[in-house]
């Protein structure tokens, strides 16, 4: 269950909403259980979630980034590999960046296609990661184009060496003190965090070792 105000994940029964403090306003079905308490079995609770103290986390954020665009450049290389055969060849010490630039600008583009529909992307559902609007509205393909973009170029500095770098440190302590990102903040979105757990973890290291292992073959 999340609240209908800022989409925070609600502990079971919550009546104040812990991360904007306003009521929640409980569901016809759940009043009529909270007023008749004895005449209804108790359902199973639903798998809790992060604590709200650990909705920030950065790292998840960036592996699951990181994890969406290595899922995105092997299909992509594939196609840049047909229609821009000099750019994958590598022969221009520029053709590095360049590549770089074109898969990052157009992830910023089909991101949020998987972000309107699904509220998530790979990575993100790796990561047990999902996006929600605060007003609980469905998120526009418009509003998820124009984050992804704002991080395109605030967060990763559309992939220039050493500039992404401090764009990214900068991103890591304006979260950790602020509680979200200026892109969240800006379109009132809100991240939902859900324990990854082990498998996951190692499902996530293996893919990254898979890429560096097929870049190896390739160079």
């Amino acid at each position: 269950m999340f609240c209908q105000h800022c989409g925070t994940s609600l502990p079971p029964g919550a009546q104040f909403c812990p991360g904007c403090g306003k009521a929640v306003q409980a569901s016809a079905d759940e009043a009529v259980y909270r007023g008749n308490a004895r005449e209804f079995p108790r359902e199973p609770a639903e798998p809790s979630p992060v604590a709200v103290g650990e909705q920030v986390r950065p790292w998840v954020r960036y592996w699951a980034r990181t994890t969406d665009i290595i899922v995105f450049s092997f299909p992509m290389g594939m196609v840049l590999g047909v229609v821009w055969p000099d750019l994958m060849a590598g022969d221009n010490p520029a053709s590095e960046w360049v590549l770089g630039f074109v898969l990052l600008l157009c992830w910023a583009f089909v991101e949020p296609l998987c972000l309107s529909v699904f509220q998530t992307t790979p990575g993100k559902a790796l990561f047990r990661i999902r996006l929600l609007h605060r007003g609980g509205s469905e998120i526009a393909y418009g509003d998820a184009l124009a984050r992804s973009l704002k991080v395109w170029l605030r967060g990763m500095a559309m992939g220039l060496p050493l500039v992404s770098l401090v764009t990214l440190i900068v991103a890591h302590g304006r979260l950790k003190r602020h509680g979200r990102t200026s892109w969240d903040a800006e379109r009132m979105f809100q991240v939902v965090h859900q324990p990854v757990g082990w498998a996951r973890t190692l499902a996530a290291v293996a893919l990254f070792l898979a890429f560096l292992f097929v870049v190896g073959a390739a160079g």
